[in-house]
């Protein structure tokens, strides 16, 4: 009886191992870790290890630093940006949300959709899917939140393809990301 049990063990562990490895390798690994990123004005969950990286964009009339933390899960981005608002902004009556605004409008043009009228209200979540696909790939979409403060624009992003970033994987970072008053 032991040496048909240990056959089973073998044939066991021989096809089981095979497979396990193989579902690994067709799944993105997702390893989450808290992170303070947006110098230190938002607490985010990232799913891999993520980088930072700044530069100069034009944002309507007006040119903010941006500074994006991202990372890459297969082909699935997960995003937070962050952009102190010009001194001219700040003391602007309407400024801020005009420049949050055109944040918001951003993310449409970035799947190739058109800007809703009235667009979401700051802080509630936005889903996006755009039209088409490249190369014959599944449409892009995305699930983002957009904040303004009366000192910064915040948006966090959570973007991919039916095949690459799940409902849930976005939901987790989206609605996984605070920020710190």
């Amino acid at each position: 009886m032991s040496g048909l049990s240990f056959s089973w063990r073998r044939a066991l562990c021989g096809a089981v191992l095979p497979l396990a490895a193989l579902l690994s390798a067709c799944s993105p690994d997702y390893n989450w870790r808290e992170l303070t990123v947006a110098d230190g004005q938002v607490q985010a969950i990232f799913p891999a290890r993520a980088s930072t990286e700044s530069r100069d964009l034009p944002l309507g009339d007006h040119k903010i630093t941006f500074s994006l933390t991202t990372a890459t899960v297969g082909e699935a981005l997960f995003a937070v940006g962050y952009a102190p608002l010009p001194p001219a902004a700040q003391g602007a009556p309407g400024m801020p949300r005009q420049l949050g605004e055109t944040l918001v409008r951003s993310l449409y043009a970035n799947v190739g959709v058109e800007a809703p009228q009235p667009l979401p209200a700051f802080g509630e979540d936005i889903r996006i899917t755009g039209k088409t696909g490249v190369a014959g790939r599944a449409p892009p979409w995305l699930l983002a939140r957009v904040w303004v403060t009366d000192r910064a624009l915040i948006e966090v992003v959570a973007m991919g393809t039916a095949e690459s970033l799940t409902p849930e994987h976005a939901a987790e970072f989206v609605r996984g990301a605070s920020i710190k008053r």
